[in-house]
């Protein structure tokens, strides 16, 4: 289709657009065969967002997201680290991380990988986040 060319300006919902957020070796972990895998799988298991569902509210996940995000120590492929949310909880939660450089909820190392996963409690601890984020804005 070379007549799409002049309307690149124009998002088309069936193209996929890089996101110009992601930093460059971040976008090619997000295409990696393992990480489409285990998001497609744990989409398929969680269905509904967990901030959500804690308030009593069934909303269907759109997003499998990092709880302690990857640039910031976060496990990459650990289910541990991982949540489904819904569009409007996965764009609150990476404002609120926008603005920092430390991840919004305590965490604890994993003594096997070294890397970093949420501590215990982290639905409660992020709910309070974004709840007293809203209050701010």
């Amino acid at each position: 289709m070379p007549y799409l060319a002049k309307y690149k300006h124009i998002k088309l919902p069936w193209v996929r657009h890089e996101n110009r957020k992601r930093r460059p070796g971040e976008q090619a972990f997000y295409n990696s065969p393992a990480w489409r895998k285990l998001s497609a799988q744990l989409r398929r298991t969680h269905k509904y967002c967990v901030l959500c569902s804690a308030k009593g509210v069934a909303t269907l996940a759109e997003h499998i997201d990092h709880i302690v995000p990857v640039r910031c120590g976060g496990a990459k492929l650990d289910t541990r680290n991982l949540c489904a949310l819904c569009l409007r909880c996965h764009n609150k939660k990476s404002s609120l991380e926008g603005k920092r450089s430390a991840p919004i909820v305590r965490t604890c190392e994993d003594e096997e990988s070294g890397e970093l996963l949420p501590a215990e409690g982290w639905l409660q601890e992020l709910q309070e986040q974004l709840n007293a984020g809203e209050k701010s804005e």
